[in-house]
């Protein structure tokens, strides 16, 4: 009886860890950029970062950006991507070990777009693509979950 208390209580926890991993934007010690990030100081504030680079916008203001002279990036999963995603996205892999890469290969003039599911991911992707030198960056506050919840379109 006691031993089967043991094993409930292990269970529970777990479940528990694993729910934390598969529902939040975390990466635990896999290795991807994620982990390799500098977490000791934030990376963007609530309204902008460096004015001059990295801007955090609402729904609506992401939605007035989009046009043909940016580049709208989905940093999501490839699965989460195909689940739905904002018209026009690119799918660069956040988890992905080449990131950084696929980042640095893109031209660093343009004005890029970017979004996760709740904006956790893009904090970590705005500073890298500020390290990388790009000239402006626009972070969707609160990820394709807000947009989403703003009534915006996504494709299924």
């Amino acid at each position: 009886m006691f031993m089967k208390r043991i094993f409930v209580g292990l269970g529970i926890i777990v479940a528990l860890f694993v729910g934390f991993i598969v529902f939040s934007d975390y990466c635990v010690a896999c290795g991807c950029v994620i982990c390799k990030a500098d977490f000791t100081t934030p990376v963007v504030s609530s309204s902008v970062v460096n004015q001059d680079v990295v801007s955090v916008v609402s729904a609506s203001d992401f939605n007035d950006l989009l046009s043909d002279n940016v580049v709208l990036i989905d940093i999501r999963t490839p699965q989460e991507f195909d689940e739905r995603h904002i018209s026009g996205a690119v799918n660069i892999d956040f988890y992905s070990s080449s990131f950084r890469n696929e980042l640095n290969s893109l031209d660093k003039d343009k004005v890029y777009l970017i979004y996760c599911r709740t904006g956790s991911r893009t904090n970590t992707a705005s500073e890298i693509m500020k390290n990388l030198g790009f000239e402006k960056v626009y972070v969707l506050r609160g990820g394709i979950t807000d947009w989403s919840r703003s009534g915006f379109p996504i494709v299924s």
